[in-house]
């Protein structure tokens, strides 16, 4: 058993919670993803980026993409 629970953010599918910061308006996604004490690598923002083009949900992010 791990002395403490990994955090949600590296839980959850990386393209769900993309979306999550999007419709909360938190901002910049990458920004926003790049301030947390354990950010995701900088190539799983990109994947996730790449899966949520490729379903067409790009223009859901385009404009909180940088």
């Amino acid at each position: 058993m791990r002395p403490y629970q990994v955090q949600e953010m590296l839980r959850m599918p990386l393209e769900e919670l993309c979306l999550q910061i999007k419709s909360l308006s938190l901002g910049y996604i990458r920004l926003f993803l790049m301030r947390a004490i354990e950010p995701p690598q900088e190539e799983a923002i990109a994947s996730a980026f790449s899966v949520l083009y490729e379903v067409d949900m790009v223009f859901l992010i385009y404009i909180y993409i940088y």
